[in-house]
């Protein structure tokens, strides 16, 4: 699992998930994570909104399996989540909380598409939590990422980017390709997520980023750590021949 003293993905084991449409779906583990439900997030294909899949679901685990790490107690939760598509992640985690019996987390969905901002309201609305959600239609290269340092820092901030390599041009597409299509080495969405990330926590909050094996996690932790943060990997699967991984980071100083 490890090669020079930074995880990769080497270790990944195959994995598919189940059951997407009930109120739990099961894990390579046999366990059960709450989340949102599938029947609740299907948006027609014309509204270019990415629809949960395999690296949602894989996300979505993660988040679980740290809950330690980011719910708090007598307070709520501030939860970001960066490029926020239909809003299952979001709805996902507001179900975590219902059933860790937790106060409701403020949920912050930011995303560039305005259909994936009008769907993410929509699925919160489905699951009861929209009186908890802020919704910001930007990105991170104009005043997103001010605002967020600003207003909401993050205890749990999220990312599941469009991480597929691919010429510049397709990542620029303005439809769904923008969604999966990530440009050179497709770090076009990461490269500004890791030097951003930590401006964007909490003190002790915790960043989740989704990465392909093309993407090379070990340089990205890497990277996060030449940003003042430790970073690794804490989740490695293979999903329909793709090798993902969740990578986890917070401030050296927490």
């Amino acid at each position: 699992m490890e090669r020079g003293g930074v995880p990769n993905v080497d270790g990944a084991v195959a994995w598919k998930a189940t059951d997407h449409g009930r109120s739990t779906w099961k894990r390579c583990n046999g366990g059960t994570t709450p989340c949102a439900d599938m029947k609740k997030t299907e948006y027609d294909a014309s509204r270019g909104i990415y629809p949960p899949s395999e690296d949602t679901f894989l996300l979505v685990d993660a988040v679980w399996e740290q809950k330690a790490e980011w719910m708090k107690e007598g307070r709520a939760a501030v939860v970001v989540e960066l490029g926020t598509g239909s809003g299952y992640v979001l709805a996902s985690v507001a179900a975590m909380a219902r059933e860790a019996g937790k106060e409701m987390p403020v949920l912050v969905a930011c995303d560039v598409a305005k259909n994936a901002c009008s769907a993410t309201l929509e699925t919160a609305s489905k699951h009861g939590c929209e009186g908890r959600m802020v919704v910001l239609q930007d990105d991170l290269a104009r005043g997103m990422r001010r605002r967020l340092e600003k207003e909401f820092k993050a205890d749990l901030l999220l990312c599941n980017p469009p991480y597929v390599p691919t010429e510049e041009e397709e990542a620029d597409r303005d439809d769904i390709a923008r969604a999966w299509a990530g440009g050179k080495r497709g770090r076009r969405v990461i490269d500004p997520f890791v030097k951003h990330a930590k401006n964007m926590l909490d003190a002790r909050g915790i960043a989740l980023l989704v990465a392909l094996e093309q993407n090379d996690p070990k340089d990205i932790c890497e990277t996060f750590q030449r940003n003042g943060m430790n970073a690794s990997i804490v989740k490695a699967v293979i999903a329909d021949e793709e090798k993902l991984c969740v990578i986890m980071a917070r401030r050296k100083s927490a």
